[in-house]
């Protein structure tokens, strides 16, 4: 293998040219590309745009397919794509990141994240969008890699570069807009947001000046933060049936894998629903529904341990008595409410 000119160097790493079609990329200390590049194959393989890749038998070099084009980064530089469009791509990447199983965790919630997706690791090549640099992969929730990148365009954002401060701060917002209701940050205090600082602040690529920042710039994605809340109240007679619930996606079921019978735990978290991809009824926790009562016919109510939900809508209204759910909370089934769509209205509220 004839190596050529060093293309470019990153923060740990050098790009080094092979020839038209390849480059060779080398950790500077050493490191193993191999989780890497399993990683990038994995992706491949589902649809997610990712440079080829192939091994070179040495643990801290990877070869990879040669890119044409601008980074994200220097093509909003010359201004041959806006923030607002910038946020729309890199927002596109992130829910098509996640919707691509993990590769090696079996827990539901979890999936294969980036953990450093901003401008500058994103090829604009003219088959599309191309992510690179995946040497900080992991898998987990993917609100984590939302914070990562948030937190990534707010430290530049509050920068003293005036040049692109507003830039980043109007992409930031612009990312936040596209997160939708699916994505939750949490706070600097706690959850996605506070996950991120520590791990920015344990970066050791990192300057003292960057990591002097990190306050102001995680106060920044909490104020750009959308906080979207559902209620929803009985048609017929707009009682509300749930306080303000989060929007989530619809969590993949556990099933019974202990003998004998027991009870199975919620599908939902407390505070969050889900439309069914299958059905379009909304999915719920058991105790996030309040103002109903059981149906009158007794026909309904059946099951061994609790009702099973499947002789018709058995949760009323109880303030006129319009059928509104149905709910499962027998013990061969995960305890859930379904709402009818036609039975109940909805009312969203935003804020930022």
């Amino acid at each position: 293998m004839q190596i050529g000119q060093l293309l470019g160097s990153g923060r740990s790493a050098d790009v080094f040219e092979l020839d038209d079609d390849w480059v060779l990329r080398r950790y500077r200390h050493g490191g193993d590309a191999a989780a890497e590049a399993a990683v990038m194959a994995h992706l491949s393989a589902r649809g997610f745009p990712v440079p080829a890749v192939r091994s070179t038998g040495t643990p801290s070099e990877l070869v990879m397919q040669r890119l044409s084009g601008a980074t994200m980064l220097q093509a909003w530089r010359d201004g041959a794509i806006t923030e607002e469009d910038a946020a729309a791509v890199l927002a596109e990447l992130l829910h098509h990141l996640h919707s691509v199983p993990a590769r090696v965790s079996a827990l539901p919630e979890d999936r294969i994240l980036h953990l450093d997706l901003h401008p500058d690791n994103v090829m604009l090549t003219p088959q599309g969008p191309v992510v690179i640099d995946w040497c900080t992969t992991e898998e987990g929730p993917p609100g984590l890699d939302w914070a990562m990148s948030a937190l990534i365009l707010a430290q530049v954002a509050v920068g003293p570069s005036t040049e692109v401060a507003a830039g980043a701060r109007s992409m930031l917002t612009a990312l936040m807009g596209h997160a939708g209701t699916f994505v939750d940050l949490g706070d600097g205090q706690a959850g996605p947001l506070a996950q991120a600082r520590a791990r920015r602040a344990a970066d050791p690529n990192l300057s003292s000046q960057e990591l002097a920042l990190l306050d102001d710039a995680v106060a920044l994605v909490s104020s750009r933060r959308i906080v979207a809340m559902t209620v929803f109240s009985c048609s017929a007679c707009q009682q509300r049936i749930t306080s303000g619930l989060r929007e989530v996606p619809l969590p993949s079921p556990v099933t019974e894998d202990v003998p004998g019978h027991r009870f199975l735990p919620s599908l939902m978290p407390r505070g969050s629903y889900a439309v069914s991809p299958h059905t379009g009824v909304f999915v719920l926790d058991p105790d996030d529904i309040s103002g109903v009562a059981r149906h009158p016919d007794r026909g309904r109510l059946n099951g061994c341990c609790g009702l099973d939900g499947l002789d018709g809508p058995h949760l009323v209204c109880d303030a006129c008595g319009a059928e509104v759910a149905t709910q499962q909370s027998d013990c061969w089934s995960q305890q859930l409410v379904a709402l009818i769509p036609d039975a109940v209205t909805m009312a969203v509220s935003s804020s930022a």
